[in-house]
C-alpha cells in the first residue's frame, strides 16, 4: 500500500498565535564627520550592539537523536510528537505497521511505539491486546474479523494539547454476518489519560453497509485528525461509495454522534475523499492532496493550507522555472493556499522539488514559528530525493506575502546516516520536546525502520549602529551586565575594501587596521557600547570615496558541551554594520566633483625605420577645465618590443609620477600609468613628453599604435569624454639587404698526367680535396623572416658524365639554415671508402674563411644590377648544352682560359631555408669533394676554372609592406686546375691517328699527281725568258689556327674575342 499519512496533530489545529518581539538590524549613521584631506584628526568610533534572543529556526544535525525499530517493521511509517499538558512530559510516537503486535493469533498486526527524547529507548503502546474477535454462528464460535496485516500504526496523530493520541489500522478486515464477505473497513483506537484508557472507533463497520458500493472498502483511518479542543475525531475513509471517499466526524465519548459525508454523483467515483484531510478540487495524476498541513503562514490570523502533490510532473505548471523542472517526472510539489477575509482560498504559492523521482511533498507538516518572526513554517518530506535517492527534508519559512519560495535548509539522509532510506516519508513538528521554548522536528524513514529527532537551535538577532564623532581627546565607554547571555566575537575593520592600503589606523596601534574583540558578553535585551579612537593618514591617495568602518560580529562557538545546543545567528539579518567617514572636497554645495579632462598628444617624427635604433618622442598636454579631478591618471598602451626610455616634465607643469611598463594579459602590449594629480585642480595643466626606441621592436604589422587615455576616479559627463582618449599611429619603413660571398679553400691545383689510375679503393685515390665555403650575412636593419638558398655543385663533366668534383659528404652548415640535397645518390656514388679527416682541419677551414671573407667579399660580389645578373645567369643555365658547349668543344685543344660551372656540367643541387634572420647574423655553407684526376687527364684540362654557384633570395619579411622589393643575391667560388707539364698536351693525339692521317695524305697526293699528269698539268708553257716575276710567299698561320683574344669581365666571367663566342657567364 503506497499511501501518505494524514497530517500530524500539529498540522491540524485551526489557529495558533505566538507573541514574540522581533528586533531587526538597523544600521544608522548618527553623525557625519567631514575631514580635509591634509588634516590629522583623531576620530572616536562608537559601536553599539543590541542582542535579542528569539525563538528561531535551525535544525541541529550534531545533536540529532535516532530511534531504531525491528527489521522490516516499517518503523517510522508515520510519526507524531506529544507533550502532556498536565505533567509536561513529552515523547515521540512512531508507527510500525508491520511490527508484531503481541496479540494472540495475530501476525504482523502493527504497533505504535512511544520513544524517549533524551535517549534511544522505545516502548510499545498496547492499544489493543485482544486477538481476532469471535462470535457464535448458531452453535459454532467463528472468527468475525482479521487483525493480521491490518497495518496498525500506519496513521498516528496526537492532539495539540498532547492528551489524546489516535492510531489507526486502515487495512483491518471485518467478516459480515454471512461470513462470506471479508472487507477492509479499517479501524482506529484513541488513547487518553496518559495512555491509561483506550477506545476503538470503527465508523465503517456496519452490518447493513457491506460492499464496495457502500462502506465495505472504506479503509477508515487512512488519515485522521483530532480537534484542538480534543472533543472530535476526524477520520478519512477514501474507499467508501465506489471509492468516492468519505470524511467521518466522531464526537469523543459519544458513539451516537457520528457524521459522515454521503454518497455523491457517479462522476465522483474514484476521487478518494479522505485520502488526507484535504477538501476540494485536486488532481489525481499528481496525487494532489496526498499530504495536508494547516498553519498561519502569513500571520494574518487566518488558517492557510499546504497541500502535497508528490507525483507532480514539472511541465504541468507553466509558471514554474522550466530550466529546472520541465520534463522531470515525480519531482513533486506543494501548493500553499492562503485564506482571504471571505474565507476563500484563491491566492497560492507553488513549491516545486528539484530532483526527478524525489516525490517532494509526500508529507507536509506545519511546524509552527521556527525563526521567531510570527509566521508559521513548513517542513516538507521528499523520501526519494538526493543523489543516492535516500531522501531529504526541506524547511520553508513563512512571511508577510505568503511563503518564501527558497528553502532555508535542506537535510539529506546521507548527512545523518548513509544507511537511512526513505528519509522524509513522514514528518511532524510544532512541539517543544526539550522545554527550551522552540519547536522540534521529527522525521520518519520506514524503509530503514528508523526515526530521527531534530532539536532546533536558538537564533540570536543582533542590531546596532556605528557612530562617528570628530574629537580631540581619547576616551572609552562601555556598558556591561553581570549576567550575560552569549559571548560574541566582534571584528572592527577600517577601510576594509582597501586592504593593506587602508587610509585609517587605530590610535592604540599605528599599524593596525583591524581590531578583534573576543568573548564579548552581551545580555539579552541589553546594549553593549565600545569606544575606539582612529586617525586618518596624511598621504592617502583616495580622497574621493568615504572611509568605511565595518563591524562584523558572530557568536563564539567554544565552551559548549558535546550535545548542548548552540545558538546561531539569524540568517535573515546581516551580521555586519558599518559607518562612513567623509572627506571634505572643493566640490561645491553638492559635494560632488565633476571634472573635464582635456588631452592632446603629438609625435616628433612622421615615420620610423624598423630594425634601426630610431627614437621618437610623444608630447602630452592634459588640462582640467572643470572641478577637481581626484586620482587623475594618464595611461599609454604600447606594443611589446617598443622600449620605453622615460619621460620629461615640461615647464610650466605640475609634478607627475610614472610607473614602469606592465605587460597586459594578451602578452602583445604593455601599459604605463602616470599620476598627474590628486587632485588635479580646476584650470590646471600638466605637460610632459615620453621617449621610446624601436631598437628591439619586432613583428610590427602595418605600423605602431599608441593608445593614450586619461581619467579620474570621479567620472566626467558623457559629453566631455570625447577628448579623454587619443590614438597615435606611426607608419613604418622597412629596409632589408644582405650579401653572399664565396671562397675556395683550394684556389688552384696542378695535376700530373702520370697520376692516372683505374683501381680506386679510398676516396683519397680519386684526387685531392676541394672545398668551397659560402657566407650569407644580413646587413639589416630589418629582420628577414625567410630566405631561399640554392647551391649548385659541378659533380660531373657534362659531355660524358665523368666525375669532376666528387662529393664525399653532405653539405656542412653553421647558423639558422637547413639544407636538403635533391640528388642524394651523388654522395660517394662510386662506393669508395671514405677516410675520416681530423676534426680540427674542418674547424681550421672555417677560421680561414672568417679571416679571408673581408678580402674576398669585394672580389666575388656582383656589382652590376641584380635583375640583369639574374637574367644572364638563367640564360647560361638554358644553354648548358648549347652554344657554349659547342664553342668549348671547338676550342678545347687551344691553350686558353676556360670557366667550367654548373651551366655546362651535370650539377648537384641543395635547396636551403633560412628563417628569422636578424641584422648582423650570418650563416656558413661548406662543401667538401675530391677532384677526380682521371677526368682532368682524359679531357686535358688546361688553365681551367671549376666553379660552384650559390643563389640566395628573400622570400618573406616579418612585416606587411606592399611596396618593398625582396632582394636577390648570388656568388661563385672557383678552383683553377693546370697540368704540371703543358708541353705534353700534344700527346693527347693518338699515334695511330697520326699514322692514318699521313697515309691518307700520301694517298691523296698520289691520286692528285696522277690526275694532274693525265690532264697535262705538268706540260706548262714557259714564258719568255726575262718575263717571269717572283711573287711574295704567304705568311703561314701559327699552328694552323686564327688567333683569339679574351678579356676578363669585372664580374669575374670570361668573354671571347670572336663575336660567335661572346657570352657572359
Amino acid at each position: 500500500l503506497d499511501r501518505q499519512t494524514a497530517s500530524s496533530s500539529s498540522s491540524s489545529y485551526s489557529k495558533s498565535v505566538i507573541k514574540i518581539i522581533r528586533v531587526h538590524q538597523s544600521v544608522q549613521r548618527m553623525a557625519t564627520m567631514f575631514l580635509y584631506w591634509n588634516w590629522q584628526p583623531m576620530t572616536c568610533l562608537l559601536v553599539i550592539l543590541l542582542a535579542t534572543l528569539t525563538d528561531g529556526f535551525n535544525l541541529d544535525l550534531r545533536t540529532k537523536l535516532i530511534h531504531r525499530g525491528d527489521r522490516k517493521s516499517m518503523f517510522g511509517y508515520d510519526v507524531a510528537m506529544f507533550k502532556n499538558s498536565a505533567n509536561g512530559h513529552a515523547g515521540l510516537l512512531i508507527g510500525a505497521p508491520k511490527a508484531e503486535s503481541g496479540q494472540p493469533g495475530v501476525r504482523r498486526g502493527g504497533a505504535v511505539f512511544r520513544c524517549e527524547t533524551k535517549d534511544q529507548r522505545c516502548t510499545k503502546i498496547f492499544f489493543d491486546t485482544a486477538g481476532h474477535a469471535r462470535a457464535l454462528n448458531g452453535s459454532v464460535l467463528l472468527q468475525i474479523d482479521s487483525k493480521s496485516d491490518q497495518w496498525f500504526g500506519a496513521t498516528v496523530v496526537s492532539s495539540k494539547k498532547g492528551d489524546s493520541v489516535l492510531a489507526c489500522a486502515p487495512r483491518y478486515t471485518y467478516f459480515y454476518s454471512t461470513f462470506d464477505r471479508k472487507e477492509p473497513v479499517g479501524t482506529c483506537y484513541l488513547a487518553q489519560d496518559n495512555f491509561s484508557s483506550f477506545r476503538e472507533y470503527a465508523p465503517c463497520r456496519i452490518e447493513t453497509r457491506w460492499g464496495y458500493h457502500r462502506l465495505g472498502s472504506c479503509m477508515a483511518g487512512f488519515s485522521a485528525a483530532i480537534s484542538d479542543q480534543e472533543n472530535k475525531l476526524y477520520i478519512g475513509a477514501p474507499g467508501a461509495w465506489y471509492w468516492q471517499g468519505s470524511l467521518v466526524m466522531q464526537e469523543i465519548g459519544r458513539d451516537d454522534m457520528v457524521k459522515r459525508t454521503s454518497e455523491g454523483p457517479a462522476y465522483l467515483d474514484d476521487t478518494y475523499m479522505g485520502y488526507s484531510m484535504a477538501v476540494g478540487d485536486f488532481k489525481v495524476g499528481s496525487y494532489f492532496g496526498a499530504a495536508l498541513a494547516v498553519g498561519d503562514f502569513n500571520d494574518d490570523g487566518l488558517d492557510d493550507i499546504a497541500i502535497g502533490a508528490p507525483l507532480f510532473i514539472g511541465m504541468e505548471n507553466k509558471q514554474l522555472d522550466k530550466s529546472q523542472t520541465e520534463g522531470k517526472y515525480e519531482v513533486g510539489a506543494v501548493y500553499v493556499y492562503f485564506q482571504d477575509r471571505q474565507h476563500h482560498f484563491v491566492k497560492y504559492t507553488t513549491l516545486v522539488g528539484l530532483k526527478e523521482w524525489s516525490r517532494f511533498g509526500h508529507d507536509v507538516a506545519a511546524v509552527g514559528d521556527l525563526n521567531g518572526d510570527s509566521f508559521d513554517d513548513i517542513v516538507i518530506g521528499a523520501p526519494y530525493d538526493g543523489e543516492d535517492r535516500k531522501g531529504a527534508v526541506y524547511v520553508y519559512h513563512g512571511m508577510k506575502d505568503g511563503i518564501k519560495e527558497k528553502f532555508s535548509q535542506v537535510i539529506y539522509a546521507r548527512d545523518i546516516d548513509p544507511s537511512l532510506r526513505t528519509f522524509g516519508w513522514s514528518v511532524t513538528g510544532g512541539v517543544d520536546i526539550d522545554n527550551n521554548d522552540y519547536p522540534d522536528v521529527l522525521v520518519g524513514a520506514y524503509s530503514s525502520d528508523r526515526s530521527v529527532l531534530f532539536r532546533t537551535r536558538p537564533v540570536v538577532s543582533v542590531s546596532g549602529f556605528v557612530k562617528i564623532l570628530l574629537i580631540w581627546k581619547i576616551s572609552f565607554v562601555g556598558f556591561f551586565e553581570q549576567k550575560m547571555l552569549h559571548d560574541f566575537r566582534i571584528i572592527v575593520s577600517l577601510d576594509p575594501k582597501k586592504g593593506i592600503s587602508s587610509r585609517a589606523r587605530f590610535l592604540e596601534s599605528h599599524s593596525v587596521t583591524q581590531l578583534t574583540l573576543d568573548s564579548v558578553p552581551i545580555r539579552k535585551g541589553e546594549r553593549w557600547c565600545e569606544r575606539r579612537y582612529v586617525y586618518v593618514l596624511d598621504d592617502i591617495r583616495d580622497k574621493l570615496s568615504p572611509i568605511t568602518v565595518q563591524v562584523n560580529y558572530s557568536i563564539v562557538d567554544e565552551g559548549y558541551m558535546e550535545r548542548q545546543l548552540r545558538p546561531v545567528m539569524d540568517a535573515y539579518i546581516p551580521s555586519m554594520i558599518s559607518g562612513e567617514i567623509n572627506i571634505q572636497k572643493d566640490c561645491g554645495k553638492d559635494n560632488i566633483c565633476i571634472p573635464d579632462l582635456q588631452m592632446t598628444a603629438k609625435l616628433n617624427r612622421e615615420s620610423i625605420l624598423i630594425g634601426a635604433d630610431d627614437r621618437f618622442n610623444v608630447s602630452v598636454v592634459i588640462h582640467n577645465a572643470l572641478e577637481d579631478a581626484f586620482e587623475a591618471q594618464f595611461f599609454i598602451v604600447a606594443p611589446v618590443g617598443l622600449d620605453y626610455e622615460g619621460f620629461t616634465r615640461q615647464m610650466p607643469s605640475r609634478p607627475i609620477i610614472c610607473s614602469q611598463p606592465k605587460e597586459l594579459n594578451n602578452g602583445k602590449n604593455y601599459v604605463i600609468a602616470c599620476d598627474v594629480g590628486n587632485p588635479l585642480p580646476k584650470s590646471s595643466t600638466v605637460r610632459f613628453s615620453m621617449q621610446f626606441s624601436t631598437e628591439n621592436l619586432d613583428l610590427v604589422m602595418g605600423g605602431i599604435s599608441l593608445n593614450l587615455t586619461t581619467n579620474s576616479t570621479n567620472n566626467e559627463t558623457e559629453r566631455t569624454l570625447v577628448d579623454n582618449e587619443v590614438l597615435l599611429v606611426i607608419p613604418m619603413e622597412v629596409k632589408a639587404d644582405f650579401i653572399v660571398t664565396g671562397v675556395s679553400r683550394n684556389e688552384s691545383y696542378h695535376y700530373d698526367f702520370n697520376d692516372r689510375r683505374d683501381d680506386f679503393v679510398f676516396d683519397s685515390d680519386a684526387g685531392p680535396v676541394v672545398s668551397h665555403i659560402y657566407e650569407i650575412r644580413n646587413l639589416g636593419p630589418s629582420t628577414l623572416s625567410e630566405m631561399s638558398v640554392d647551391v649548385y655543385w659541378p659533380s660531373y663533366f657534362v659531355d660524358n658524365a665523368k666525375p669532376l668534383l666528387y662529393l664525399i659528404d653532405d653539405i656542412e652548415t653553421e647558423g639558422k639554415i637547413t639544407c636538403e640535397l635533391l640528388q642524394k645518390g651523388h654522395i660517394n656514388s662510386e662506393g669508395l671508402i671514405i677516410v675520416p679527416r681530423p676534426e680540427d682541419a674542418i674547424e681550421r677551414v672555417f677560421r680561414v674563411k672568417r679571416q679571408e671573407k673581408a678580402n674576398s667579399r669585394q672580389r666575388y660580389e656582383e656589382k652590376s644590377d641584380v635583375l640583369k645578373a639574374l637574367r644572364n645567369a638563367m640564360a647560361l643555365m638554358k644553354q648548358s648544352l648549347g652554344d657554349f658547349g659547342n664553342a668549348f668543344g671547338q676550342m678545347r685543344n687551344v691553350l686558353q682560359r676556360v670557366r667550367l660551372n654548373c651551366m655546362e656540367m651535370a650539377c648537384s643541387q641543395w635547396q636551403c631555408k633560412i628563417k628569422d634572420f636578424k641584422k648582423d647574423e650570418r650563416v656558413l655553407l661548406k662543401v667538401d669533394s675530391r677532384l677526380w684526376l682521371n677526368t682532368l687527364i682524359d679531357e686535358v684540362f688546361y688553365d681551367a676554372m671549376i666553379s660552384s654557384l650559390v643563389i640566395a633570395e628573400v622570400t618573406k619579411l616579418p612585416y606587411r609592406h606592399p611596396t618593398i622589393e625582396l632582394p636577390l643575391r648570388y656568388a661563385v667560388a672557383s678552383t683553377i686546375v693546370n697540368p704540371k707539364d703543358p708541353t705534353r698536351v700534344s700527346r693527347g693525339v693518338p699515334t695511330w691517328l697520326i699514322f692514318v692521317a699521313i697515309l691518307a695524305g700520301l694517298t691523296s697526293l698520289i691520286l692528285l699527281i696522277m690526275l694532274l699528269w693525265k690532264f697535262g698539268f705538268f706540260k706548262r708553257k714557259r714564258p719568255p725568258r726575262g718575263q717571269a716575276l717572283l711573287s711574295k710567299p704567304p705568311e703561314p698561320e701559327y699552328y694552323g689556327y686564327s688567333s683569339y683574344s679574351s678579356a676578363q669581365t669585372p664580374g669575374g666571367y670570361t668573354t671571347y674575342g670572336n663575336p660567335q663566342y661572346r657570352q657572359k657567364l
